[in-house]
């Protein structure tokens, strides 16, 4: 469930029983009343999430598919294929331009949400994703999993900018002098 960045509306995922229909519902919050469905899973939805202008929501199924729709419409942008099995959580960045899924497979996506193409994908969890979150700025990615474990993931624009915080931010040991020769890493040590 996720409610609209003006306060009005909300948005919820699931499934309907008696239809037996894989939907996103369009909710009023001043009435209760349901606004709009969107069908386009083939199985439960189980995350939502509005864009920061809520005029698109991003929903994940247990399809292992994540679609972007038009709130206003009601149609499809994107749909986005590239898990292997169901996306747990979502989560579209502070300025609306990409988004990050979790699954049940055990990996994170960092999404185009312009093009629909997966711009990066992240191996660390043992066990299904069960949640993930942007830092305010749009820089990092929080993922909690299954593992009882949390990863802070960097989600930068460019391999320079990656690169970068890489030499920044990490820890190398200083190599001795057999394991220089053993891996070949220059300069080797005079005996």
């Amino acid at each position: 469930m996720d409610i609209s960045p003006d306060g009005r509306t909300a948005l919820s995922g699931g499934f309907l029983f008696e239809e037996f229909v894989d939907v996103m519902t369009l909710w009023d919050l001043e009435s209760g009343e349901a606004i709009r469905q969107f069908e386009g899973h083939t199985s439960m939805v189980w995350d939502v999430a509005y864009s920061p202008d809520g005029k698109t929501a991003l929903s994940g199924s247990w399809d292992a598919s994540l679609i972007l729709w038009d709130l206003a419409s009601g149609e499809i942008i994107h749909q986005l294929l590239g898990h292997t099995d169901a996306v747990r959580a979502l989560v579209i960045s502070p300025d609306g331009r990409t988004a990050v899924s979790g699954s049940k497979d055990g990996t994170l996506i960092l999404w185009d949400l312009t093009s629909g193409e997966a711009l990066r994908r992240y191996h660390a969890h043992i066990g299904k994703v069960n949640s993930v979150d942007f830092s305010p700025d749009g820089q990092t990615v929080l993922s909690g999993a299954d593992d009882g474990v949390m990863i802070e993931w960097r989600i930068d624009d460019t391999l320079e900018e990656l690169t970068a915080w890489m030499q920044t931010n990490r820890y190398l040991a200083e190599l001795t002098c057999s394991e220089r020769a053993r891996y070949g890493v220059e300069p080797l040590c005079e005996e």
